[in-house]
């Protein structure tokens, strides 16, 4: 059972795509960041950092941002 919301299901628990989704979860969660939204170009830098292919990495950044109901450009 994997939630869904905005018509997008949330990755399986322990492959490659649920990883990037927890990233980019604890982006969102670290007192550093101060609830900014991750941009792309930082998920870029994150993905060559972890040795993720960056097509991948884009997919599920931008479907994990329609699962949350992030719309329009981030400041």
């Amino acid at each position: 059972n994997r939630p869904q919301q905005n018509g997008v299901t949330r990755p399986s628990e322990g492959g490659k795509c649920r990883a990037i989704w927890d990233m980019l979860d604890a982006y969102v969660a670290d007192p550093a960041n101060e609830g900014a939204q991750p941009v792309a170009a930082v998920v870029k830098a994150i993905a060559a950092e972890e040795g993720w292919n960056k097509t991948t990495v884009m997919i599920q950044f931008y479907q994990w941002r329609k699962f949350n109901g992030i719309t329009g450009r981030s400041k």
